[in-house]
């Protein structure tokens, strides 16, 4: 059997993220968190995750998009599709996200759940409940 997949959760809030982690879970991946933006830069480096949701607003190392321009500077973690959540305004947001990044998509939350696995499908071509190739 091949190994799952790795699917990269990040926020400082503990809710969120279990409510991320119960919503997200499925065959197709192993979840995991970090509560920071450097720790996740750090998972990143090491799990090599192929898909990253993360906070835009947290402690350490800057913002989320702190740690996106970060990851697209390491050769083996550039090209990882990301999805960026906020409860900030939209338009002041967009203006954090890494410009002309078509690998990075900003969704506002509460986060909608059926569009981030759209999205994960759309970038990766995995569904939730498919079981690993």
């Amino acid at each position: 059997m091949a190994p799952k997949r790795r699917l990269l959760l990040v926020d400082d809030e503990p809710m969120i993220l279990g409510v991320l982690e119960g919503l997200l879970a499925g065959p197709a991946w192993e979840i995991e968190t970090a509560s920071n933006a450097l720790d996740a830069l750090a998972k990143a480096r090491d799990l090599r995750p192929f898909f990253i949701i993360t906070d835009i607003q947290m402690p350490s190392y800057g913002k989320g998009t702190d740690m996106i321009r970060a990851l697209r500077m390491e050769k083996a973690i550039a090209a990882t599709p990301i999805i960026v959540l906020t409860g900030m305004d939209p338009e002041r947001a967009q203006k954090l996200m890494p410009p002309d990044d078509a690998r990075a998509r900003l969704l506002t939350k509460p986060p909608d759940f059926a569009r981030i696995l759209a999205i994960i499908k759309e970038m990766t071509g995995v569904e939730k409940d498919s079981a690993p190739s």
